[in-house]
């Protein structure tokens, strides 16, 4: 299993996927996971601090190395494992880069299309699935060869944008507002003012996302490495610039993880953005929900 960055090998392409607690593993040559938060793993609320835990992680790579947020893991979710990405890999020595989360990954065949037309499916662009193997990634079409052809197409694979009007949810405000447990909504104001101070020219097109009901989910990708350097020196300083204005430290467990849901609408909002004006080619796809 993957331990240094050493180890990966130039020209290649390469998946993290981001694990915090002992679940169903996926590996391959190219799908890497890594232990995300391993700096404040003995303060995970899923608790990954006991044998299990210590087992499942031992042999595993962590975003703890180099330049790094490890600690506040249990505040930026997902988002430690991808800033570790930018900040200690040379990315545009590899033909692909991308991030899962240890639940989720993209469908890059027509599985998606052939699921059970149910709310999970027509709302959030997910499929469930229960006791995956070791073929898991080949069923769900996430080969090596599918993505290279993909990406000579496209600039960045992304799931398909959320329809929040199925659950009678009408825009991300409404979602943060009555759907998240735990948040604030004077905190995603902070962000949207912070996003207008920041880039002006875009007070229109945020004021219209975050009141529609689309909502692009998840922050996985698999994308051309250039693409994330320039979406994470975008998102970074935004969500950094929000971090200095809000305080979390008196909110409940899932409350403390506000900046990764902050993350969530810069990434919904940018990637929706590029599509728009053209400056990037995206493939959307269903996502996969691994229950166990």
């Amino acid at each position: 299993m993957f331990r240094h960055t050493e180890e990966l090998k130039k020209g290649n392409g390469y998946i993290f996927t981001a694990y915090h607690k002992p679940f169903s593993l996926l590996n391959s040559d190219f799908i890497i996971p890594i232990h995300a938060g391993r700096a404040c793993a003995h303060k995970n609320k899923d608790g990954n601090a006991d044998d299990a835990g210590i087992k499942f992680f031992a042999s595993m790579a962590g975003d703890d190395t180099g330049d790094n947020i490890s600690a506040r893991n249990n505040e930026y979710s997902e988002c430690t494992v991808l800033y570790w990405m930018w900040k200690n890999l040379n990315l545009n020595d590899y033909k692909y880069i991308g991030l899962f989360q240890y639940r989720r990954q993209l469908i890059l065949n027509d599985v998606f299309d052939k699921a059970k037309a149910d709310i999970e499916k027509k709302a959030y662009k997910c499929v469930h699935f229960k006791n995956i193997g070791a073929d898991f990634p080949n069923s769900i079409g996430l080969t090596d060869a599918a993505i290279s052809t993909l990406l000579e197409e496209y600039d960045i694979v992304l799931p398909y944008e959320s329809d929040l009007a199925q659950l009678g949810i009408t825009s991300p405000y409404d979602d943060w507002a009555n759907k998240i447990p735990g948040v604030h909504i004077d905190d995603l104001v902070e962000l949207e003012e912070t996003l207008k101070r920041i880039h002006p020219e875009l007070t229109d097109e945020i004021e219209e996302y975050l009141n529609s009901p689309r909502k692009r989910m998840y922050q996985i990708f698999i994308a051309k490495p250039q693409v994330i350097a320039d979406y994470c020196k975008w998102m970074f300083n935004i969500l950094f610039d929000t971090d200095a204005r809000i305080d979390t430290s008196m909110y409940s467990v899932n409350g403390k993880r506000t900046l990764g849901y902050l993350a969530e609408i810069l990434y919904g909002f940018y990637f929706g953005h590029m599509q728009k004006t053209g400056e990037l080619k995206i493939k959307e796809c269903g996502v996969s929900f691994i229950d166990a």
